[in-house]
């Protein structure tokens, strides 16, 4: 009962509050010197004939008047509805000012008392010892004759206690109200008590019992002031406090009375006590009744497929001592790498502003759904509103109840090499070639389901020329698999159809076509031709080989674009021609990947060059063009010849019909060597060496033989037995092999001198002699 009267007292005071008319800029206030605790001022103990005082300080920054009058509510000392006594005692309390109205400029400011003095026993009407209350009104009128014109007011409840002991609390009753069981911190209040009397009064004693019936005795902590003495002096008018502290374990009411002991005189002993009552409390709330297990919060769901709904429902069970309230609800990703989902809330649990009471159920269900594969971890999460609720000690842990959502979404994803087949020429009637062809398709499932694939063709065989070997596979994840398409003509024609391959993949990719096409076509008669090719030796040589058309009924092409390989062996005089290297750009292997091409011994190049699959050669004459050295060699001329070319594709390696007049080999001659400075053959040597001098002695020339053992630059220099520089060749770069040089000497006078060769680091000196 005393707790809802204070109750109302309070809610009256806020009532008033919410009228007030205050500027956002404005400073004006009315305050209290003593600081109040949930609207009360509490003035304490007092003995009778005592006088206890509370100031109240008036602040005013507005630009106009204000006044305060004796008219409620702008100045009121009024009963409580905790004064449950016949007399009112709230005339006990009294304003110690009475020059009606106060009149307030800007910037002024003014203190008021409020006091409370008890009546002595003799006087009439009597009232008992204990706590008196009263309510304060104070407000700043505009205006002087309308009290209702507030401009700013405030409500207190004054409490005051009248005693007949020497020394008394503050407090009879601390109600710890909830707080979260095993808190951080206890929650703690100061019991103060106060001397009222004008002499020293000890405390000789503190007696503290559980009034609860408790499991556990460690949930109140008393400060124990006798620790260290035998008695705690009060002196006349002074306070002295003992911490009272609460820490809940469990869910269970606790009540506590402390009691101070003292002499008031030789054989006689007052108590001072104050009774101490909380309730540990803790939410908690389960998720029942689900339609999947859960366990450890969690609910693990089978392989969910994509896009489809998956619904989740259950209950929330309150297995607490508080009601639950939501505040928000979310269905979040506790994972990154989980896949994007949608979700639709189809029942919530709590609709706003609704508690589910302690021992209580309610239902809620969604439907989820994923956009792609991949493993997840979400939680439904429901927000508490506790932390609005200014319970002691709650935890954020409690602020969000989840349940978390395991599992996979699934789903196969299917991958081909080309969205398109083009089988290529099919040859008809040529003896060492079928007239038939097959290719093979590879589906591969990048997915993390099984794939399942079944196929047909648009128009079906025999409509077209094509068939498959199969109608329907299973792929499992990472994996691939290949079908085999048969091609078969009889007459020269161009054929197309589609490959249907439908999956059990989400739209729209659950159904693809793949368009497929052959030719069937007659031999095809070629010539193939290596041009006549004169140079000076040293010389770098490029040497085309050159695909060209006969007859090509019915295909204007050229007939490089219906091979994709082509395979031979070329044969040359390797003391003149060294082969090294090819180029492809502008040939018809253009885009062919690593033609091999080698010596398999001097004068034998094997020439390999092969498409992918079943890619063609470009459009274009020239096969290749092929860069060799020369030299002077054993012979003037060799030629370069063909050996058994053939050209062919996929399906079969000899498609062109080359006849051996249709064949045009090559003769490389040597152009005129004369006045040429150096002749050059090829040399094994890996010695750089001035191998002859002559003649010797020297006249007019030195002829010299050198053998440069890798390419690099070389340089001669001719000087005297003094050192001195005479003759000096630039330096020049010169490949591998034999050389023979002449130096004019016709200048120099006769004597000895020397020959320095330099090949890079390598330097070789040789001394001769000029006779005339």
């Amino acid at each position: 009962m005393l707790r809802a009267k204070l109750f109302i007292d309070i809610l009256i005071a806020g009532l008033l509050l919410l009228i007030m008319q205050i500027s956002l800029k404005s400073q004006t206030s009315i305050s209290s010197f003593i600081k109040p605790e949930k609207g009360i001022i509490n003035m304490g103990p007092c003995a009778i004939g005592d006088t206890l005082v509370a100031r109240m300080e008036v602040k005013s920054d507005y630009d106009g008047k204000l006044y305060l009058t004796e008219l409620t509510p702008s100045f009121e000392i009024g009963k409580s509805a905790l004064d449950h006594y016949p007399q009112p005692q709230h005339i006990e309390f009294e304003g110690l000012f009475h020059d009606f109205p106060y009149t307030f400029q800007k910037g002024s400011i003014d203190t008021f008392e409020i006091s409370y003095k008890p009546r002595p026993e003799n006087e009439l009407p009597v009232y008992p010892y204990g706590w008196k209350y009263a309510i304060l009104k104070m407000g700043l009128t505009k205006t002087i004759s309308d009290p209702d014109d507030i401009y700013l007011g405030v409500q207190y409840l004054l409490t005051a206690k009248k005693t007949r002991l020497y020394a008394d609390g503050y407090e009879n009753y601390y109600d710890f109200d909830s707080v979260y069981i095993n808190p951080t911190m206890p929650l703690k209040h100061q019991w103060r008590v106060k001397n009222v009397k004008e002499f020293d009064v000890n405390i000789q004693a503190q007696f503290q019992k559980l009034i609860s019936d408790k499991k556990t005795t460690d949930e109140f902590f008393i400060q124990d002031r006798f620790a260290a003495t035998s008695e705690i002096e009060i002196r006349p008018s002074n306070i002295v406090t003992w911490d009272i502290s609460y820490s809940p374990k469990d869910l269970e009411a606790d009540s506590l009375r402390l009691e101070l002991y003292y002499n008031r005189e030789p054989g006689v002993q007052d108590t001072i006590w104050v009774q101490a009552k909380g309730q540990g409390v803790q939410q908690k709330i389960d998720f029942i009744n689900t339609n999947y297990q859960v366990s450890n919060d969690t609910i693990t769901l089978d392989d969910v497929p994509i896009s489809q709904k998956i619904l989740v429902k259950g209950k929330l069970y309150n297995d607490g001592n508080l009601p639950f309230g939501k505040k928000d609800l979310a269905l979040n990703k506790e994972t990154p790498q989980s896949p994007d989902f949608s979700w639709d809330d189809i029942i919530q649990p709590l609709e706003s502003g609704k508690h589910l009471q302690v021992g209580d159920i309610a239902s809620f269900a969604f439907n989820l759904s994923f956009e792609q594969p991949g493993e997840f971890i979400l939680s439904y999460t429901i927000e508490s509103d506790i932390s609005d609720r200014g319970i002691y000690g709650t935890p954020e842990s409690v602020e969000f109840r989840k349940l978390y959502i395991k599992g996979r979404c699934v789903a196969p994803k299917l991958n081909i090499i080309t969205d398109t087949i083009n089988m290529g020429n099919v040859v008809l009637n040529r003896i060492d070639c079928p007239s038939a062809q097959d290719t093979l398709y590879t589906l591969f499932n990048s997915g993390n389901y099984e794939l399942q694939v079944d196929f047909a063709l648009d128009p079906e065989y025999p409509n077209t020329r094509f068939n498959i070997d199969t109608r329907s596979i299973t792929v499992a994840p990472n994996e691939s698999k290949v079908i085999n398409i048969h091609f078969e003509s009889e007459e020269y024609a161009e054929y197309y159809t589609d490959l249907l391959i439908m999956s059990n993949e989400n739209f729209p990719r659950d159904t693809i076509r793949v368009p497929m096409r052959a030719v069937s076509i007659p031999p095809v008669q070629a010539t193939l031709t290596l041009p006549d090719i004169k140079a000076k030796p040293g010389r770098v040589i490029t040497v085309p080989i050159v695909l060209g058309k006969m007859t090509l009924e019915g295909n204007p092409k050229s007939p490089a674009s219906l091979a994709g390989t082509y395979r031979d062996t070329l044969f040359y005089n390797p003391s003149i021609l060294r082969y090294r290297g090819y180029l492809l750009l502008g040939t018809a292997s253009e885009f062919v990947p690593n033609p091999i091409i080698m010596e398999f011994s001097p004068g034998n190049l094997h020439i390999d060059i092969s498409q992918v699959g079943e890619d063609t050669f470009a459009e274009k004459d020239t096969i290749i063009k092929l860069n060799f050295e020369t030299y002077l060699g054993d012979a003037v001329e060799t030629p370069i010849r063909f050996s058994n070319p053939k050209f062919g594709n996929s399906n079969c390696s000899n498609i062109l019909d080359i006849p051996e007049t249709n064949i045009h080999n090559a003769t490389f001659k040597l152009d005129s060597i004369c006045g040429i400075e150096y002749i050059v053959s090829p040399s094994s040597s890996s010695l750089f060496a001035i191998r002859k001098l002559s003649p010797l002695p020297a006249d007019r020339d030195l002829n010299m033989e050198f053998n440069v053992a890798a390419k690099t630059y070389i340089e001669f220099r001719i000087y005297n037995t003094f050192g001195e520089t005479l003759v000096r060749e630039s330096s020049t770069l010169m490949p591998k092999g034999i050389y023979e040089r002449k130096l004019d000497i016709s200048n120099l006078p006769v004597g000895t001198y020397y020959l320095e060769y330099r090949a890079g680091i390598y330097t070789e000196i040789k001394s001769f002699l000029i006779s005339r």
